[in-house]
């Protein structure tokens, strides 16, 4: 994808993974309760995007190369969104099984979330999680992970960070999943913007989906989309999502590979699959710094899923 020159350093990867979920997590944090977390969080990603040209800088490589902000044929961003709508039969799956263990989050924090309307969530909720998340994890991280060889490694350890970086048990497993997509995705097309548009319509959808909930129920919408999206609450839902988890996976598996073969990175897919051939270190000081704060943030939060309907209701 990237040899060493064009991408950050692994030291400095970690550092600006470190500083971005720490101010990505914390100052949108103050402002939940008023329901402007989402909007407010273009402010940490202002700060963000300012570290990441200073640290450019200090690596002597400019931004679009080192965080993969490469162009790609029409045909991938087609794909991409074809990939989008597959992962969700997948990471649905996913979700009702986490659900089964733990109260769904999405739903203690509705109002915080989602409550700054339709237009304001579409930019706080869909634009700025999108483009951002995408921006640090699989352009900062997994571009200079991947510039040291070691595809496979970087793929599962930029998509567990992801799922980390969402900080609660509800979103973790299905987040993890996510990532190993987006991060193949961004490995066979060379680029973050295909991810970023997967990223970002996946994130409408759920905007789109609690839109029409408000207005007609969720039951409503659920019975509407079980087809697609059946709850695994008896035995023949739960084969049927099964069967539509692995046919998510193979329609991603064909658009991914076929994205590789049209942008001539088919040798960087097959090393994401077979791992590499170097041992170069990516877990860094910083990475361990961030990793148990993440860790430690989903365990009180997980804590906090369990005890919060006893006191809401």
């Amino acid at each position: 994808m990237n040899n060493q020159s064009k991408a950050l350093s692994i030291k400095r990867a970690n550092f600006f993974f470190l500083i971005s979920i720490l101010l990505a997590l914390i100052i949108p944090g103050f402002f939940m309760s008023t329901g402007l977390g989402t909007v407010v969080s273009i402010v940490p990603y202002a700060i963000v995007t300012l570290l990441a040209f200073i640290l450019c800088k200090k690596d002597n490589v400019s931004l679009p190369e080192a965080f993969n902000f490469h162009k790609v044929k029409p045909a991938t961003i087609l794909l991409a969104v074809v990939i989008c709508f597959a992962t969700e039969l997948i990471t649905s799956f996913i979700s009702n099984v986490t659900n089964y263990f733990f109260p769904d989050l999405l739903v203690l924090t509705h109002d915080q979330l989602y409550g700054a309307g339709l237009i304001l969530n579409i930019i706080g909720v869909s634009l700025i999680p999108g483009f951002f998340e995408e921006f640090v994890c699989r352009g900062g991280l997994l571009t200079s992970y991947t510039s040291t060889g070691r595809f496979r490694a970087s793929v599962l350890l930029t998509s567990l960070l992801f799922g980390l970086m969402h900080g609660n048990p509800t979103q973790l497993f299905y987040a993890f999943a996510f990532g190993i997509v987006l991060a193949y995705l961004c490995i066979a097309s060379g680029s973050i913007w295909p991810g970023i548009v997967v990223h970002m319509l996946n994130n409408f959808v759920s905007v789109i989906q609690d839109m029409f909930e408000t207005k007609y129920g969720k039951e409503t919408v659920d019975h509407a989309t079980r087809f697609i999206f059946p709850d695994i609450k008896t035995t023949g839902s739960f084969i049927y999502s099964i069967v539509l988890c692995i046919l998510g996976i193979i329609i991603v598996c064909l658009c991914i590979r076929t994205v590789a073969k049209n942008e001539n990175n088919e040798e960087n897919l097959r090393l994401a699959t077979k791992g590499g051939d170097t041992k170069t270190k990516l877990v860094t000081r910083s990475l361990v710094i961030a990793i148990v704060f993440l860790v430690i943030l989903t365990i009180a939060i997980g804590a906090y899923q369990f005890v919060a309907p006893t006191f809401l209701n």
